[in-house]
């Protein structure tokens, strides 16, 4: 019954990015590159979940923000639409989708609030609002993150 048990528990730490092993994607390369470990390797995939999900906050669009800023800079989301309309790249392709749903999945405060928001359309408006946060200072910087956005 021990090894049964013992064989089940999980290495929290296992799942979690060592200090500096996640870096905020600050040009197209980075986000590109996180996005094609996060598709190709389960593991990494788990760790920025748990690592995204470690925002806070307790209303799905704040969350959201938060997540975006954590994942890229505004330098870089200047680049891109959700759809890749007027010139720009598709951020849709980069499949960040369905890790923002985990996150919001995983964080009990906004299990009910998920069901009925939608994150492409949160995506779309922060995306949108790239370049207004970058001429008003923000530059992305995730401690700016409790900035309204909205």
């Amino acid at each position: 019954m021990d090894t049964i048990a013992a064989s089940e528990l999980v290495d929290v730490d296992s799942i979690e990015f060592e200090d500096g092993d996640f870096k905020t994607a600050a040009s197209i390369k980075d986000l590109e590159k996180i996005s094609r470990q996060s598709i190709e390797d389960s593991e990494y995939r788990k760790k920025l979940i748990r690592h995204l999900s470690s925002v806070g906050g307790a209303i799905c669009t704040k969350i959201l923000n938060r997540m975006l800023a954590e994942l890229m800079t505004d330098n870089v989301a200047i680049n891109y639409s959700y759809k890749g309309q007027r010139s720009k790249l598709k951020f849709e392709s980069l499949e960040f989708s369905s890790i923002f749903s985990a996150c919001l999945k995983h964080n009990p405060f906004t299990q009910k609030e998920r069901v009925h928001f939608n994150i492409e359309a949160g995506i779309i408006t922060w995306l949108k609002k790239a370049s207004s946060r970058l001429s008003k200072g923000k530059c992305g910087d995730p401690s700016m993150a409790n900035e309204s956005w909205e």
